[in-house]
């Protein structure tokens, strides 16, 4: 804070206070870079591909191609369209699985036991096979 040394009404100097504005100023934009610098840091994204609603005009044989989905159980057990499997067959099994389909989209179930790190190595291998993309499942609370 400075002191701004003004004249009273008996001609004697009386320190008035006054606001020094430098300090504040260069606090204020010394935070406004760093909240600049931070702040691309903070965003993170994860794309999430919902299944869309059935449309009405469909085909019967676009109804008869069922989605294809892989679940992965608390154990680490591969199920993928309700057949158990390995991973080494589902190295084999996944790209004749993908090659018969136009969408190339992979549903992954996970159970909320599994771990973590199990899950993302059955992403890996989904998208070494080939899949174009890779959707999670969630569940309606």
């Amino acid at each position: 804070m400075a002191i701004d040394l003004s004249k009273g009404a008996d001609g004697k100097s009386v320190p008035a206070p006054a606001i020094n504005m430098t300090p504040l100023v260069d606090v204020v934009l010394v935070l406004l870079i760093i909240f600049m610098v931070v702040a691309p840091l903070l965003t993170k994204q994860l794309v999430v591909h919902l299944p869309k609603p059935p449309d009405a005009a469909k085909s019967d044989l676009e109804d008869a191609v069922k989605p294809l989905m892989l679940g992965v159980e608390a154990s680490g057990a591969l199920v993928i369209n309700g057949q158990a499997t390995d991973a080494e067959d589902l190295k084999t099994r996944l790209p004749r699985l993908l090659a018969a389909r136009a969408d190339k989209i992979v549903y992954v179930s996970a159970s909320d036991k599994t771990p973590y790190a199990t899950v993302i190595h059955a992403m890996d291998l989904i998208r070494q096979s080939g899949a174009g993309h890779v959707a999670l499942l969630t569940q309606k609370l």
